[in-house]
């Protein structure tokens, strides 16, 4: 089915795949894979946070390959998605925890704001905005 932009509506594989990649985004940085999180962004791709802004796939790659945190842990739920077949939304809760040599932290509490495209290859995080409710520390 077409939507009123021609590029067809969003597919059970479509959401699977964008939901992947919130999952592929968690373990890639909290296993420090600079290279593998700067694929999951477009290669202008920009994270935006409350500290922070971030553009371009290699200051993603190097910022997540050195970022400096003993362990992390990062779950995101409740997730929305809304767009068609080209470029969607994505919405999630976040929940970060971090484990250093004095413990485990109180976890960081927020939500991610995903402007996503669809690239020959899959699915890319264009601009990735973190919202935080909660800092945790």
């Amino acid at each position: 089915m077409t939507d009123a932009t021609g590029s067809g509506e969003l597919t059970t594989e479509d959401r699977r795949e964008l939901t992947e990649l919130l999952a592929r985004y968690a373990w890639a940085f909290d296993t420090r894979d600079g290279e593998a999180y700067a694929a999951l962004f477009t290669e202008d791709g920009m994270l935006q946070g409350p500290r922070t802004t971030i553009a371009g796939r290699d200051a993603l790659r190097d910022w997540a390959a050195n970022y400096d945190l003993t362990i992390s842990r990062h779950i995101s739920s409740n997730v929305v998605i809304e767009g068609d077949a080209t470029q969607a939304t994505v919405k999630s809760y976040l929940m970060s925890w971090t484990i250093d040599e004095d413990g485990i932290k109180p976890p960081l509490l927020g939500s991610y704001h995903d402007s996503v495209v669809k690239e020959p290859d899959g699915w890319r995080i264009a601009h990735r905005r973190l919202v935080i409710d909660h800092w945790g520390e």
